[in-house]
């Protein structure tokens, strides 16, 4: 297992998200990663958790990945995104 530096903690408020669509969306940002899309994906445990519980809390943990947001008026910045 890599050593990820952990940049933000997510938490989710309860009764407005399922699990089950949280865990839709990180998969998503998996998946989306896994084909070289540049997004941040959820760090996942052993078990390949990703939203993790402390009593009533639900959160999420992700890897610390300095950027920026997409330039829409720049053409290799739509080039980059169109390709996914």
């Amino acid at each position: 297992m890599t050593r990820a530096r952990i940049g933000s903690l997510e938490f989710y408020r309860p009764d407005r998200w399922s699990d089950m669509a949280i865990q839709e969306e990180h998969d998503f940002l998996q998946e989306l990663a896994d084909h070289q899309v540049p997004v941040v994906a959820p760090w996942r445990d052993q078990a390949g958790d990703s939203l993790h519980y402390y009593k009533t809390y639900r959160f999420a943990l992700f890897p610390h990945c300095p950027g920026q947001a997409p330039e829409l008026d720049n053409p290799s910045h739509l080039f980059a995104m169109g390709r996914c």
